[in-house]
């Protein structure tokens, strides 16, 4: 059922009603559906939720949340009282999306299980549609909310942009990738006939679209579902950087600071990065820090406590990690798994701080044709010892890649409002369109 009216909808704006598109400024209602969702849950997917929805509301849209996260307090800081927030409701042999990972192997299995039936959380979102009465729905996040939303949209022609986070569509655990961090070639047998499922449903809404972050993500589900995405915009996420982006850049003097932002886990490289730092010679004057937390970080804080370069800073606050930022050399991206489009990335090049990433996903996408970005194969220790070696003692080279970073980041003003009419064309285009 939807939230009680704790934070009070937008006022309505001037203009055009929503839903006519007959005016120049054509207003939509677009309900957007993430199980997670800022301030509960700050992932990639859940930002580019929240990124979108701010960006919709500045252009006078009216954007509703559909998630399975707690609402924000009235007193939450931010732009949420923006949207209007919807939930569904909690069953007693149930649990929230975000309590999932504390949960016993029966309590998730049951979760999954019910997660798959077709007509799971098919009431609660509709009482949310037939309330909002949204001209499209946006999904980027779905576990836990039920595969009946699919089959709701589907049967009320309601028009669904889908966005390409993850592999959720292939995979039971939306990651598909194993303990190696391979991405998986041949799915198990649980996760085909999740794909069965949840695709199933899926390709039954008449009106689809998809909005792909990465050109790779399509090839690889493509690879796994056939040549299903007809209507596909491959565009990064739409997300404020503002508070990244600086006017000008005087560089620092003294040793070179590397740094990495991010989860402190295996998939991510941390612990293969620090070994290929720690392995480098000591007189090279460098410090790395790494900010966020995670499963092995305190392994790596005991394994490294003698190494006065190696400095963790614990999970930080965004004016910090801006801080961060601006005062450190590089950017250090090492992930071993897919990444589909990094926020990390987006952060680095507005705040005109050179990148070193992996081969991995989509991450050479975000840095190919720039000269201020280097891209490494992904876990080649030889490679990432060398070159970070080189870019620590080569100073003339440092600040060539910086200067070209702030020239790059000079040009990037508009790119926010350039990818979010792109995604609105493809909404209207959708809405427009005559369900087949």
């Amino acid at each position: 059922m939807r939230f009680p009216e704790t934070i009070a909808p937008s006022p309505e704006s001037s203009g055009p009603e929503e839903g006519d598109f007959s005016g120049e400024r054509e207003l939509m209602r677009v309900l957007i559906v993430s199980s997670n969702f800022p301030p509960n849950g700050w992932g990639g997917a859940e930002v580019a939720a929240d990124g979108i929805g701010r960006w919709l509301v500045g252009e006078g849209h009216k954007v509703a949340i559909y998630t399975d996260s707690e609402r924000p307090p009235a007193n939450a800081k931010g732009q949420w009282s923006d949207y209007r927030w919807y939930a569904p409701r909690k069953h007693v042999w149930s649990h929230r999306t975000h309590e999932h990972a504390g949960k016993s192997a029966p309590q998730k299995a049951l979760w999954h299980l019910r997660d798959h039936v077709p007509g799971s959380g098919m009431r609660d979102f509709g009482s949310t549609a037939e309330d909002f009465r949204p001209d499209i729905v946006m999904v980027h996040l779905v576990p836990g909310l039920g595969v009946g939303i699919f089959g709701y949209c589907a049967e009320h022609d309601i028009p669904v942009l889908y966005v390409l986070h993850d592999f959720w569509l292939t995979c039971l655990r939306s990651s598909m990738f194993s303990k190696s961090g391979v991405v998986c070639d041949r799915p198990e047998l649980l996760c085909k006939w999740s794909s069965s499922v949840r695709w199933g449903l899926l390709s039954r809404v008449g009106r689809l679209g998809f909005w792909a972050p990465s050109r790779r993500i399509v090839e690889i589900l493509r690879g796994h579902l056939g040549d299903v995405f007809k209507d596909v915009l491959v565009e990064r996420n739409v997300v404020d950087l503002a508070d990244f982006s600086r006017p000008e850049y005087a560089p620092s003097a003294g040793r070179t600071r590397f740094l990495y932002v991010g989860k402190v886990t295996e998939a991510k490289g941390v612990a293969f990065l620090l070994e290929c730092l720690s392995g480098l010679a000591k007189e090279i004057d460098f410090e790395v820090n790494v900010l966020g937390g995670g499963d092995i970080e305190a392994r790596l804080r005991l394994l490294y406590a003698g190494d006065a370069r190696i400095r963790f800073r614990g999970v930080c606050s965004r004016a910090e990690v801006v801080r961060y930022y601006r005062s450190s050399s590089f950017l250090l991206v090492p992930s071993l798994w897919f990444e589909n489009s990094p926020l990390v990335v987006y952060q680095a090049q507005a705040a005109a701080l050179p990148v070193v990433g992996s081969d991995s996903g989509g991450i050479p996408e975000l840095l190919e044709d720039r000269a201020d970005s280097l891209v490494l194969r992904s876990g080649d220790r030889q490679a990432w010892m060398s070159c970070l070696s080189a870019l620590a003692t080569d100073r003339e080279r440092a600040s060539k890649m910086k200067t070209e970073a702030m020239a790059l980041a000079s040009k990037s003003g508009d790119e926010i409002n350039a990818r979010g009419r792109k995604v609105v064309e493809l909404c209207r285009s959708l809405i427009a369109r005559r369900s087949t």
